[in-house]
């Protein structure tokens, strides 16, 4: 007999219990001297139809998560034959509601049964009757010796409290169930979190692998880029990745543009647990000396930075006429960016004129450990690439897209835009970025919290001047945003990894930091100019009208209670919880529940308010 049928047997023999202790009442009632015992038989009585309240309360409280409605509850806790208790349906959802303590559980209910048939034996209780009590040929001494046993009766007083000290210790375990698994429960992360978490591993992974496949030989690029594209509706471990590489000859024309897809290889046999601490992540020597630069340097100066190493300027230091001077002029408007970015000339062959011609093989073929990165990106023009490994010889697959990308479509004018550059655009009327796709882009860049904060292609003090954006002067091209990366070539001497020191783990008010910097990023998207084109944004500057730690964060405030108005009580709650960092556990992106929250509260609800235009996104 399994344990939930035992469960429905006790259940049904209190009822019988008392009823049967009824009969002894009605036997008793007529003897001599009744009066001097019926104390002791009532409290008996109330022992009993106590215990069988708290076993039923402590089913109830077994039932309440897995019987949904109240009627189904109510009948199954008071019929004890309801053909559920012996079916086995209820097996599955209570070891699932039970969790550890299932067996436990069990067993303490298969005792309460013992106790129960030992009472009804003392009482003589049989097929749920008294059958001694109410015989005609029973003299009245017969039941008065019975009605002494029952009273005085130890027995029945020892098996009365065993019952409820189980009846306690089914309430302590019920009790530590519905403590203990919704804290599990919330430390689990959905799939969406989940997917988000793997992607960000997996972004770590590449871009250490990346770092030790630059073998340029004789140092032929100037630079290495690696441009990852961000998607909040990726739905597998996937990174889009545009790699533009300069030439140390020729225009910036023919510098190599390249959009790969970079997945986890199915035979990839890693010699590292499945997750990577978020905690540590080791960096890239590279990326550390990058890193160490542009945080060393004011924005602008970042900024530039970035420009001369994705156009090639040539070594005349000679600025690039801009291609579509022309024809903004004739639209009548001028996109005036903060910083003349370069334009991006996408080579639809994956070659230029100068590079060897693609060696030819078979697709068929196991794909091939990539050895320099550099040729592979240039010569290739199979769909797939090769592989390439990290430092613990995980693997990576290159291959190229077999759809067109914005990158490979977008006309010899288009460039890639730092964000604020784009909102001043849009702001002066130089480019239309309409409503529905500026949600898009906040979506995406909210995504980046989850994908790839601490990973290496983000610094931990990152800005919105690390969101860029391929645009021209009077059209955007994709609602993506990329993060920029550069690389070293493997033939320069970097220092061992083994010296690197670990990243300092980042601070809750790092973390706070970069939920405010998205809420702002959120607001200028809304309003569509930046947070320094506010009108009323003087007033919370300090001596000189010069801005101070606070002006930034007074200025959304009062800027996000426009919000509401704007777009509805769901994208102001977006925005106060980002701007307040206001998500229930402590701001710390090692904690599972902090990642389920940023995700409920600020992705998710992006991605659902899109659906008014009825954009597909998870």
């Amino acid at each position: 007999m399994s344990g939930i049928e035992i469960a429905g047997l006790v259940l049904g023999s209190f009822p019988i219990l008392l009823n049967c202790l009824d009969y002894y009442r009605k036997g008793f009632e007529p003897l001599e001297e009744w009066w001097n015992f019926r104390t002791h038989f009532i409290a008996f009585v109330d022992d009993i139809r106590h215990q069988m309240m708290r076993y039923n309360e402590n089913m109830i409280r077994l039932l309440d998560p897995i019987i949904a409605d109240n009627d189904d509850l109510n009948a199954l806790v008071q019929d004890a034959n309801d053909p559920r208790w012996t079916d086995g349906s209820l097996a599955i959802p209570l070891e699932q509601r039970l969790a550890s303590e299932c067996e436990r559980f069990i067993r303490i209910i298969k005792r309460m049964e013992e106790v129960v048939g030992d009472l009804k034996r003392l009482l003589q209780i049989k097929d749920g009757n008294v059958h001694w009590i109410g015989s005609g040929e029973q003299r009245p001494w017969e039941w008065h010796l019975k009605r002494v046993q029952i009273s005085f009766s130890k027995g029945k007083t020892r098996k009365v409290r065993t019952l409820a000290t189980h009846n306690q210790e089914l309430q302590e375990i019920l009790g530590y169930s519905e403590r203990i698994i919704p804290i599990a429960d919330a430390r689990k992360s959905s799939d969406p979190v989940a997917l988000f978490e793997k992607i960000r591993q997996h972004a770590c992974g590449v871009h250490n692998a990346l770092k030790q496949h630059w073998k340029c030989p004789s140092g032929i690029c100037r630079f290495h880029q690696a441009h990852l594209s961000l998607r909040a509706e990726t739905k597998i471990v996937s990174l889009n990745v545009l790699f533009v590489l300069g030439s140390e000859q020729g225009p910036y024309s023919k510098s190599m543009k390249q959009e790969v897809i970079i997945q986890p290889a199915k035979d990839n046999t890693a010699a590292l647990p499945a997750t990577i601490p978020i905690s540590y992540v080791r960096q890239a020597t590279s990326f550390t000396t990058v890193q160490e630069r542009i945080e060393d340097t004011k924005t602008a100066k970042k900024r530039l930075s970035f420009k001369r190493l994705f156009s090639g300027v040539s070594k005349s230091s000679s600025p690039a006429p801009s291609p579509a001077s022309g024809s903004a002029s004739e639209l009548g408007k001028q996109a005036r960016f903060a910083t003349p970015t370069p334009a991006i000339t996408i080579s639809q062959h994956g070659q230029t004129p100068n590079s060897p011609s693609p060696t030819t093989g078979s697709s068929n073929l196991p794909p091939q450990r990539i050895a320099d990165l550099c040729s592979s990106l240039r010569d290739c023009q199979n769909p797939s690439f090769g592989v390439i490994v990290d430092e613990f010889d995980r693997q990576f697959q290159l291959s190229k897209s077999l759809k067109p990308s914005p990158a490979t479509t977008a006309p010899d004018t288009a460039r890639l835009v730092p964000l604020p550059e784009l909102l001043d655009a849009y702001h002066q009327a130089s480019i239309d970025i309409a409503r529905q796709r500026r949600f898009e882009m906040a979506a995406h860049i909210a995504s980046a919290l989850l994908q790839i904060q601490m990973s290496p292609w983000l610094s931990t003090r990152w800005s919105k001047h690390d969101f860029y954006f391929l645009a021209d002067s009077h059209t955007l091209y994709s609602d993506h945003p990329y993060v920029s990366e550069s690389f070293i070539s493997g033939t320069t001497e970097p220092l061992a990894l083994a010296t690197d020191p670990p990243p300092p783990a980042v601070s809750e008010e790092d973390t706070r930091a970069c939920i405010f910097t998205v809420g702002v990023i959120i607001l200028e998207l809304i309003f569509g100019h930046n947070i320094e084109s506010c009108s009323f944004r003087h007033l919370y500057c300090g001596a000189g009208g010069k801005p101070n730690d606070q002006t930034d964060m007074s200025t959304a405030r009062k800027w996000a209670q426009k919000v509401l108005g704007e777009c509805g009580v769901e994208i102001a709650d977006v925005v106060r919880r980002c701007l307040d960092c206001s998500f229930g556990p402590r701001p710390n992106f090692t904690d599972k529940r902090f990642r389920e929250a940023v995700y409920e509260g600020v992705i998710r609800q992006l991605v659902d308010h899109l659906k008014t235009w009825d954009v597909v996104m998870p």
